[in-house]
């Protein structure tokens, strides 16, 4: 960034809105900067930060660590990471560029719909099974392992949790979407927390956004 400093205020200014103690708005302030310079990695666990910034407490790092990596994708965009529920493993990772509105010019639940259904279409095997519990998040640009599901789901911003099922609308009383006619009775039932619960067809149920 152009100017590290002003980032510094930003970031403070970000954590006083967030309703921080006035102790720990410099700590993600210190903690954007640190992600900015590479001083640090989104990827590294929370255990090793905490023993960095060992100076507050595990709860009170998590929660800085959650705005920092907000900031951070919000000026120098992401990576959209998909996550299996049931293992915890990363499935998928997908860049999301930088962009004015954020999101990748996209709505988060689009963003998020989006790389659900690519991540689908690029493992058929996911897509075969019908049966399953997905996470998609924000995280930081970086290398993160398959391992690090849990780890994403700590610290990253949860776009949605879709959880697949191989029944009928009426078994899982959804509404089913009327406006919608070229779905067929057979879905699957998606949940974000902008939407809450929504039928989709189950077998050529696709996203445009």
């Amino acid at each position: 960034m152009n100017n590290p400093q002003l980032s510094a205020m930003d970031a403070q200014k970000a954590a006083t809105e967030a309703g921080f103690p006035q102790s720990a708005k410099y700590l993600v302030a210190q903690l954007y900067c640190d992600l900015d310079a590479n001083a640090i990695s989104p990827a590294t666990t929370l255990a090793e930060l905490h023993k960095r910034y060992d100076y507050v407490d595990a709860e009170q790092l998590k929660t800085a660590l959650q705005l920092a990596f907000r900031l951070t994708v919000a000026v120098n965009g992401g990576v959209v990471v998909v996550s299996d529920g049931d293992t915890g493993k990363i499935i998928d990772q997908f860049p999301m560029p930088a962009t004015p509105g954020g999101y990748g010019g996209r709505s988060p639940l689009g963003l998020g719909l989006s790389s659900m259904t690519a991540m689908l279409d690029r493992r058929r095997r996911y897509y075969n099974a019908r049966d399953f519990f997905l996470h998609v998040h924000i995280m930081p640009t970086a290398k993160y392992t398959k391992s690090q599901g849990q780890h994403v789901e700590q610290l990253g911003e949860l776009l949605l949790t879709y959880k697949g099922w191989d029944k009928k609308v009426e078994d899982l009383d959804v509404p089913f979407p009327d406006d919608m006619p070229f779905l067929e009775r057979e879905v699957r039932c998606s949940y974000s927390p902008h939407q809450g619960y929504v039928g989709f067809d189950g077998e050529r149920w696709r996203c445009d956004w």
